[in-house]
């Protein structure tokens, strides 16, 4: 059997860019976190997703322990995903836009879905000014906040949302549920992403649990993965 590729991952933060705050003291200015990535004999540099600006590598060791095991398990992630596709001659320079994609968080797509989806729907509700009083494009809020909101302030919100939504918003709760650990605790970097769906390993780990979950009704077991799925794909179809 072939011998497999070694895959190199190694964090540096990119002081040839500019710094966080050029006005502080050299000692004391921030980078960006960054990464690059060696595989047969090919690298790449890409931005970490989820990092940030630090002074020390050591600072951010210290300030996120969880978040360069969590970032270097997710680059080795996408290139073997890339290599399952593409063969041990990945390109590595459009590698950084793949892994902008794959390592977003299932939960948040399925949040940001959700959002969009009240946004249209809720456009008939009334009265009809308040819909400019939500800011649904707000990455940092959640589609559980947005509805607490729009329940307040539409008089007549159920009665315009179709049967779709509430089927995906009841999934959208199943799986917060089933994750809730995970997707709350942001920081311990255990959230499922997206590159877990496409290499079928979130899909092993979740189907027991939404059969458990659903254990009155397994028709919606299926149901609850073809949802998912379908957001995974929308976020992700552009990518070759």
């Amino acid at each position: 059997m072939k011998k497999p590729k070694k895959i190199t991952v190694k964090f540096f933060l990119h002081t040839i860019l500019k710094p966080l705050d050029e006005t502080k003291p050299e000692e004391e200015r921030e980078y960006a976190l960054y990464t690059r990535i060696t595989y047969n004999r090919k690298n790449t540099d890409i931005k970490v997703h989820y990092g940030g600006y630090f002074r020390t590598l050591e600072e951010v060791r210290t300030l996120q322990p969880h978040l360069l095991p969590f970032e270097e398990q997710t680059f080795r992630k996408v290139v073997l995903h890339e290599v399952s596709k593409q063969g041990e001659d990945i390109d590595m320079k459009g590698l950084g836009d793949k892994y902008a994609r794959y390592c977003l968080s299932i939960h948040a797509l399925f949040s940001n879905h959700l959002k969009a989806r009240l946004r249209s729907e809720s456009a008939h509700a009334r009265p009809k000014e308040f819909g400019e009083v939500i800011d649904f494009k707000k990455e940092s809020l959640e589609f559980k906040l947005i509805f607490r909101a729009a329940k307040k302030l539409f008089e007549n919100l159920e009665e315009v949302l179709s049967e779709e939504f509430w089927e995906e918003m009841r999934i959208y709760e199943a799986y917060y549920e089933l994750y809730k650990k995970e997707v709350t605790q942001k920081t311990l970097y255990q959230f499922p992403i997206v590159v877990d769906w496409l290499n079928g390993t979130h899909l092993m780990e979740l189907e027991p649990r939404l059969l458990a979950y659903f254990e009155a009704e397994p028709f919606m077991v299926s149901r609850a993965i073809n949802t998912i799925n379908r957001i995974v794909w929308a976020r992700t179809e552009k990518i070759k």
